[in-house]
């Protein structure tokens, strides 16, 4: 049943584009002319598929087949027969018609490209699913539509997903996306399913030293910080969801990860803590911001309770606003900063403040100007 579901769902208007695609080629690919009618037969295809009428389609073609000739559009017609058995959940007899389209197509690759993804789409539904991996690695994606590769790539994911190889599932997941990023969506969810199953820390940490820039990563990032938290290994979990904070700021996992940082900073001992302090290290103000971190430090050590507990870690603000915000990046996420010091310009001063309130890390400005609250 959930093969069947998923055969139906996979990309209507793609399947209806891919069966139609003969409009607009030129003679030489398709093979010799169409035969007569035949065009006109396709037109109606397409209709009879976009509507659902199934059985209409199939009673077409079957007098198209009883009465010939078959032109070059012969091999479409039938792996339309196939889609259109397919839908109504006769995939044994779908498969019959794409083989059957298979040894007729000629001077095609896209066309056999395309009818091979069908026949693998049937060998799923009728679960066959080895063969029907066999089948989908034998396609070569280059020669589908754009369309058509992402819903082979899915065919793919789900196999994997069936057959409990969720390594491979999340690889395929990930390549799709960095490959197509429209994918994000209709993945998101497939992805979210295999990472569930994932819990050696070495493969996640592989997966994500492979895919650390796609749309999909910031769950990757959330699921293994969650297992380098429950291994013991808090500053890593704790950076990756810094980091997951600063690059995917509108996920939803960012209110978990927001959650989260929240709750171990509270349960943070307040032995070895790091501040970050952040000022414009060159040009003009280098000679002020010595000082300032000069200050800073003196500050701390005549603290006797604070000088064998906090290290100062400074980071260069620069003077505009995108290296402010960069510097202020590199503190919580390289460094693990638990508070910053600073900017004390105020290009990117009030952007700062709101990455911070964002992340939990208290901001002790030094610009003139009122910020948000945190």
């Amino acid at each position: 049943m959930l093969c069947q579901k998923f055969i139906r769902s996979v990309g209507l208007v793609a399947i209806i584009l891919a069966l139609f695609s003969f409009m607009g080629c030129s003679s030489a690919e398709l093979g010799r002319d169409p035969a007569p009618g035949e065009v006109e037969l396709f037109e109606d295809l397409a209709r009879f598929y976009q509507s659902g009428s199934y059985q209409t389609l199939l009673k077409w073609v079957s007098e198209y087949e009883a009465r010939g000739p078959f032109g070059s559009l012969y091999p479409r017609i039938i792996n339309a027969k196939g889609l259109a058995l397919m839908a109504l959940g006769q995939n044994g007899e779908a498969l019959a018609e794409f083989n059957q389209a298979l040894k007729k197509v000629s001077g095609s690759p896209e066309l056999q490209a395309e009818i091979t993804h069908q026949r693998c789409l049937a060998l799923f539904g009728l679960g066959k699913d080895l063969e029907a991996l066999g089948c989908a690695k034998a396609v070569d994606p280059n020669l589908l539509s754009r369309a058509f590769q992402v819903d082979h790539r899915i065919l793919v994911i789900r196999i994997q997903t069936k057959r409990a190889n969720w390594v491979d599932a999340a690889v395929e997941c990930l390549s799709t996306v960095r490959q197509a990023p429209e994918s994000a969506r209709a993945i998101a969810p497939l992805f979210k399913q295999t990472l569930n199953k994932l819990d050696r820390l070495s493969d996640l940490r592989l997966l994500f030293k492979e895919f650390s820039n796609t749309a999909i990563t910031d769950q990757l990032m959330y699921r293994l910080a969650m297992i380098e938290l429950r291994e013991g290994s808090a500053t890593d979990g704790e950076g990756l969801l810094r980091s997951l904070l600063l690059r995917f700021p509108d996920s939803p996992l960012s209110i978990n990860a927001m959650r989260l940082l929240k709750e171990k900073r509270l349960e943070s001992p307040a032995q070895g803590m790091r501040v970050g302090v952040l000022l414009p290290r060159g040009g003009k103000l280098s000679v002020f911001s010595d000082r300032v971190l000069h200050a800073i430090k003196m500050g701390i050590k005549t603290s006797p309770k604070n000088r064998e507990k906090i290290a100062i870690v400074a980071e260069d603000s620069g003077e505009t606003a995108e290296k402010a915000l960069a510097g202020f990046e590199r503190l919580v996420s390289e460094h693990k900063v638990l508070a910053v010091i600073g900017p004390v310009l105020s290009a990117g001063a009030e952007t700062i403040a709101k990455r911070a309130q964002a992340l939990g890390v208290p901001l002790i400005s030094l610009t003139k100007r009122d910020l948000p609250e945190a």
